[in-house]
């Protein structure tokens, strides 16, 4: 059983995280845990009666908010366990949970935008470069049919593969292996499907995908397709937008000049962000 804590607010973003959780269900075997964290500005939690006071107030009305978009969404899926809500600094109270729950997955939503900003400074937080499990995530809502997993010459695959796979326990969900690239300026990019052998005129992109096909073997499962892709970010976005998931290594330190991390900042799916 995976322990996943999911991080709702009242607002959009939770809600296409929620239900991407729901529909996640279908492939993970999986506890969901939700959590709230309010923040109040300018206050430090626990000074005083008065402080006291406000605290009960905002968690009662929180716990209120987070119990109703949970209601609201859920239908045939299974259900949360009973919503944890907190006072204090959202990124501090979250890496504690995780780390303290010892959870296996964390799942927050995010509006899909076109500025990568807000994305470069998420990655860039305490949160996602101490958290120590995998972190989903989820921009739209949508269908997870099947799932990319996207491989480079430095990823690690022993862990990046470990970490797909102790998630996504359950069959059924269709798996691609990308080995992807950028062209040097003013060259041209180039997209090829790798037989089942492996066998490839980019010798080293075709061994290492044959490598990560035979741990998904090791495990009983296998690749649907594997593909040696050298393009542009966006021409790569438009490639992904096809599937529901998008498994990637992310470094600790990512660098706003990152080509991946451009890319990664403009794919308008859901995303499983795994450490090495």
């Amino acid at each position: 059983m995976i322990k996943t804590l999911v991080s709702l607010n009242a607002d959009l973003a939770s809600d296409i995280a929620f239900r991407y959780s729901l529909r996640l269900s279908q492939f993970v075997d999986m506890n969901l845990q939700a959590i709230h964290v309010e923040e109040v500005e300018g206050r430090s939690p626990g000074s005083g009666w008065v402080q006291s006071t406000l605290e009960r107030g905002l968690l009662h009305t929180a716990q209120e908010e987070i119990t109703g978009l949970i209601k609201a969404a859920q239908s045939s899926y299974r259900t949360f366990d009973t919503p944890i809500i907190r006072v204090g600094k959202r990124e501090d109270e979250l890496l504690r949970e995780i780390k303290d729950g010892s959870y296996d997955l964390f799942l927050e939503g995010i509006l899909n935008s076109f500025s990568p900003v807000n994305f470069y400074r998420r990655l860039q937080s305490d949160l996602y470069r101490y958290a120590t499990c995998p972190i989903l995530l989820a921009k739209n809502m949508v269908e997870i049919n099947k799932a990319a997993i996207l491989i480079r010459d430095n990823t690690d695959l022993t862990s990046l593969i470990s970490a797909f796979l102790k998630i996504f326990t359950k069959p059924g969900l269709k798996i691609d292996l990308i080995h992807l690239s950028f062209p040097e300026p003013g060259r041209n990019g180039y997209k090829e499907k790798v037989a089942d052998s492996g066998a490839s005129a980019r010798k080293n992109a075709g061994r290492i995908l044959e490598d990560a096909r035979a741990m998904l073997v090791e495990d009983g499962r296998d690749r649907k397709e594997s593909w040696i892709i050298q393009d542009t970010p966006e021409k790569f976005n438009e490639f992904l937008s096809d599937y529901g998931l998008i498994v990637t290594q992310m470094p600790r330190n990512p660098s706003q000049k990152s080509r991946v991390m451009g890319l990664l900042s403009h794919v308008p799916t859901a995303m499983l962000l795994c450490r090495k």
